[in-house]
């Protein structure tokens, strides 16, 4: 077993369903950053999140997103904020998980 994914981010690249249409709402071009995020618990309650996955997007086109910025502010606090030392580097890069574990190919 190995980790997948962790965004160690206070929560703010994470969203349940409900937060998930309040913040479309709000940000409705967002949608294109939205990715489904499962972890085992998820799984096995049923439950569905989803997370901003923002790799590979533009400077250009997150200045044009408000409330996408919002939360990468809200990221970079919380982790600036850690008492890790570790987690308080990864707040110059508030805009990935502070763990990647994405296969690059098809894994199923």
């Amino acid at each position: 077993m190995r980790w997948g994914n962790k965004p160690t981010d206070g929560g703010h690249l994470l969203f349940t369903e409900t937060a998930l249409h309040a913040f479309l709402q709000a940000e409705p071009k967002a949608r294109q950053l939205i990715r489904p995020f499962i972890s085992g618990g998820d799984f096995i309650d049923g439950i569905r999140r989803y997370c901003l996955w923002l790799v590979d997007v533009s400077p250009a086109e997150l200045r044009s997103l408000p409330r996408v910025l919002e939360r990468i502010e809200a990221v970079r606090q919380f982790r600036s904020e850690s008492k890790a030392p570790s987690t308080q580097a990864y707040a110059a890069y508030p805009t990935r998980f502070r763990q990647l574990a994405q296969p690059t190919t098809t894994y199923w």
